[in-house]
């Protein structure tokens, strides 16, 4: 059993312990082999930590402990985690690889690093589904069905549905948890993959901006320059959910800047700022959910996980419902598609911390640290 020192932020159970142990082996080829170190920054970040750890168990023969020299791993659990999550599953290192299957070293970076980022989150759609069904179905029993599928317009017209009161509880309480428990265990992973670093890194401030170019611009999805199978798709679609997402909580903010600044209530007319962030937005979400899982149906070089597909369904679910609510919220559908969309987005939010939406925040810690040790 490793030493404390060398254990990731949370101890791998049984089941764990097979992804790790073939990313392990397959790092301390990659880091012998050397030939992929220029493609991208976690084949970079082999190279590094790949140095660092055959200079441990030197250093401690060098003080006669055998002990720790034996004991010492050529990648720590917090190293393989660093490495996963700066792996954008291009594949070009696959398809690179003098190694790879058949050969009877059988090197398949891509899958064996998507194993590893896989064990950061457990997907519960049962959860999302099971809160979407509730919410619906308590509307629909709680809200006089007169008043439900009755015509409300003007200012105030959803709350007249379900109240203001009611729906900011319903959606902050699980949001704020979920936020609160992703960054939780986004600072455990950053204690991981910064233990055992001894050598110090570049100021946090100034690798701010490389990092956030590095995330906006996916740099990392072409391995040593060339387009990966799909990349300019990939690419575009992800562009499209990524912003669409954040042009869509920016018409939340927005709308509450209104609600709570102005005494403006919701739903705002068609040429109002928070409508025009979020249709754009919710636009660009339906187009990138429903691009990426053509995409990755179709994808043969690398390796993806159910969590892509689960992530994207109820991404889809929640800007089409929000679309749908736009296009009939004059209507005496709107009641009823009011209960869809919110219960859309607690199922997103109570099942955030859980599922692989916490790739954004774990892949930006990653950059961030790739790109302080680059400033060394």
């Amino acid at each position: 059993m490793r030493s404390p020192e060398t254990q990731s932020p949370e101890a791998p159970s049984p089941g764990k312990l097979a992804p790790l142990a073939e990313a392990r082996r397959i790092a301390t080829i990659c880091a012998v082999c050397n030939y992929c170190n220029g493609f991208c920054e976690a084949m970079r970040a082999i190279e590094r930590r790949g140095e660092r750890a055959s200079v441990e168990p030197k250093a401690a023969a060098a003080r006669d402990d055998a002990r720790k020299a034996a004991a010492a791993p050529a990648f720590s659990d917090g190293d393989l985690a660093y490495i996963a999550h700066l792996c954008h599953n291009c594949g070009n290192c696959l398809t690179s690889c003098q190694y790879e299957p058949p050969h009877v070293f059988a090197v398949d970076a891509p899958k064996a690093l998507a194993e590893v980022r896989a064990l950061s989150w457990r997907e519960r759609p049962w959860l999302a589904l099971a809160i979407f069904v509730a919410v619906v179905a308590l509307t629909a029993a709680i809200v006089p069905w007169g008043t439900l599928t009755a015509r409300h317009a003007g200012e105030g017209a959803f709350y007249a549905v379900i109240p203001w009161a009611t729906m900011t509880a319903a959606t902050l309480a699980p949001f704020l948890f979920g936020l609160a428990l992703v960054g939780i265990r986004v600072a455990r992973f950053w204690r991981g993959i910064s233990r055992g670093d001894t050598r110090g890194g570049g100021s946090v401030w100034r690798a701010i901006p490389l990092a956030i170019r590095d995330a906006a611009t996916l740099r990392n999805l072409e391995g040593g320059g060339i387009a990966c199978e799909r990349s300019t798709s990939r690419r575009f679609l992800h562009h499209a959910l990524a912003y669409g997402f954040l042009l869509c909580f920016a018409a939340t903010c927005t709308a509450t800047v209104y609600h709570h600044g102005f005494g403006w209530l919701a739903p705002y007319p068609l040429l109002s700022l928070p409508v025009i962030l979020g249709t754009v937005g919710g636009i660009g979400m339906v187009i990138g959910a429903a691009g990426l899982a053509g995409v990755r149906t179709h994808r043969s070089a690398a390796f993806d996980t159910t969590g892509d597909f689960v992530l994207l369904a109820q991404l889809f679910a929640v800007a089409a419902s929000g679309l749908a609510l736009l296009a009939l919220r004059d209507t005496s559908a709107m009641g009823l598609v009011l209960a869809v969309h919110l219960g859309t987005v607690l199922g997103f939010f109570a099942t955030l911390p859980f599922g692989r939406f916490a790739h954004a925040p774990y892949r930006a810690a990653a950059l961030l640290k790739a790109a302080m040790e680059r400033r060394r």
